[in-house]
């Protein structure tokens, strides 16, 4: 049955969701939504960030606001956003009582995105970045997946400040490999 978690209004809406269940705890849902009113290349400002949260398997939901907590992770760059509506949870890499999560984080910085894998080891209360930089430059609307062999793949849009999108569809692709 269909319900509202979070009501939106004409001057905040909430969109680009990212919802994960724990793998081991269906009851547990985290999801991130984009909220409010900015558009991320046309800013200075940070695409603001809702955490949805239900332990009851979305019978009821509580939310905060997360956008410092995640882009507090890496302050470069003018505007950021985050996950584009995807999170990944590893089959692989247990920390503690969770399965990591796994997002994209693009980084405008006022002429080219650039894009960032951040992971979460306590099912999204906190994050870090994974590897040194960016994962890929010149890249939007990411989307990060795990590989059968626990390799992290991150895949991004070509986004040129000039041209826009990539008029053909191409995209840049760059994989993290664990030992």
């Amino acid at each position: 049955e269909e319900t509202v978690v979070k009501q939106g209004t004409a001057t905040c809406g909430y969109g680009d969701i990212a919802v994960v269940s724990n793998r081991e705890n269906q009851k547990q849902i985290v999801a991130f939504a984009a909220t409010g009113n900015v558009r991320y290349s046309n800013t200075s400002s940070n695409i603001q960030i809702t955490r949805l949260y239900s332990d009851n398997g979305g019978q009821s939901w509580t939310s905060s606001d997360y956008t410092s907590k995640i882009y507090g992770i890496y302050s470069s760059g003018y505007g950021r956003f985050f996950t584009s509506g995807r999170i990944c949870q590893s089959k692989q890499i247990k920390v503690g009582d969770y399965y990591r999560l796994y997002a994209a984080l693009c980084v405008w910085n006022g002429s080219n995105s650039n894009a960032l894998v951040i992971y979460s080891d306590d099912f999204g209360s906190s994050w870090n970045v994974l590897g040194s930089g960016y994962a890929v430059s010149g890249g939007d609307e990411s989307k990060v997946e795990e590989l059968p062999n626990g390799n992290v793949l991150i895949s991004s849009r070509i986004y040129d400040v000039t041209k826009g999108y990539d008029s053909n569809g191409r995209r840049r692709f760059n994989v993290f490999k664990y030992n």
